[in-house]
């Protein structure tokens, strides 16, 4: 497929479609910073809160706990509406919990706020990848996958770093309410981006045929 045929199909040309991929891979590096934040915390949340090791264990279980079971419908409200929208929602709300995770008294409190970044990160990243698979249509899909993916690689130890250096210069609290703020930002940004072109996908063509019918009753 060349450059010609690519546009086509895809909607964009293949700079916009780069621009895409760079915004898309640093949704996905936030993402995972996200993720992995709080193992450089624990040892100050652990003693100024007064947490058991297996309260602990909670915690940085609750974001893949909840990414895993919401991962399924998240795509499937992915392919029913806009990916833009749900993308930026999860955003949005990983973004708040884990400036509210600065706020916390109390377990229950943390540990919810954490299953909310898991809920934003399952949405974001399966949208994300879906929007990155319809960007590059031809024989650079697997190229943009890859650069996509390195995103959840970087994310991950910078999370663990940035966190780290957040709280011994201000705080662990502190540390949560900084790394939820760049998310605002990405948010704005992935809501102005193009959706690119798609197969409309099974499951929406029998939900519109089913309100069709439903309609003419």
């Amino acid at each position: 497929m060349n450059h010609t045929e690519e546009t086509r199909v895809s909607g964009v040309g293949r700079g916009y479609a780069n621009y895409a991929l760079v915004l898309l891979t640093v949704v996905n590096l936030v993402n995972y910073l996200e993720r992995n934040a709080i193992f450089a915390l624990f040892e100050p949340v652990k003693r100024d809160l007064g947490f058991s090791d297996g309260r602990l264990g909670w915690l940085g279980s609750a974001y893949v706990l909840v990414f895993s079971l919401a991962s399924l419908p998240a795509g499937v409200v992915g392919d029913l509406g806009s990916r833009r929208v749900v993308v930026a929602g999860g955003i949005l709300l990983w973004s708040v919990a884990t400036s509210l995770s600065g706020l916390v008294d109390g377990f229950g409190e943390l540990l919810f706020a954490r299953a909310l970044v898991g809920l934003g990160g399952a949405a974001a990243a399966a949208g994300a990848a879906s929007m990155v698979a319809d960007y590059f249509p031809g024989r650079r899909r697997a190229l943009a996958m890859s650069v996509f993916m390195v995103g959840l690689a970087i994310g991950g130890v910078l999370g663990i770093l940035l966190a780290g250096t957040l709280e011994h210069g201000y705080g662990w609290r502190a540390a949560f309410v900084f790394l939820g703020l760049p998310g605002f930002v990405l948010a704005g940004l992935v809501l102005r981006i193009k959706d690119p072109t798609r197969p409309k996908p099974p499951l929406r063509e029998g939900a519109e045929a089913l309100f069709e019918t439903m309609r003419q009753l």
